[in-house]
């Protein structure tokens, strides 16, 4: 839903807003696109790239050198490691995990409280320790 208001705000011509409470962390490098929400407590370290219309929700933690793509959701305290791709439209449940070096795949859930240990599959949906 958050992908086509977007669209159609984009259509029209409207600029979308980010919003960074002042109480989030970013570190050195951290990029972020047009209309994303970065809630109180997020901790961005560095080399962090993070596309349009992203929510980084309170007390999310996203580590170094890692993508979030286009209308990715992290819900309050997941956890990203190192070097991780977060394809567009994914989300990731509550304190939930994501391994170094992983790519959780396009429009993919990642359940509550999973810890993601191998690649996920774009349109998949994965659960439990470890998630499958």
């Amino acid at each position: 839903m958050r992908r086509r208001i977007a669209e159609r705000l984009d259509a029209a011509g409207f600029s979308a807003t980010t919003l960074i409470h002042p109480q989030a962390t970013l570190g050195s490098e951290v990029t972020v696109g047009a209309g994303s929400v970065i809630c109180a407590g997020a901790r961005l370290t560095t080399n962090i790239q993070i596309g349009r219309h992203v929510h980084v929700n309170p007390n999310a933690t996203v580590g170094h050198d890692t993508t979030l793509a286009n209308f990715v959701s992290l819900n309050p305290s997941s956890s990203i490691s190192g070097d991780c791709v977060i394809e567009d439209g994914v989300l990731v449940g509550v304190g939930a995990v994501v391994l170094n070096q992983l790519t959780v795949g396009r429009d993919a859930v990642v359940g509550a409280a999973a810890c993601v240990v191998r690649q996920v599959a774009g349109g998949s949906v994965v659960k439990g320790v470890p998630a499958r």
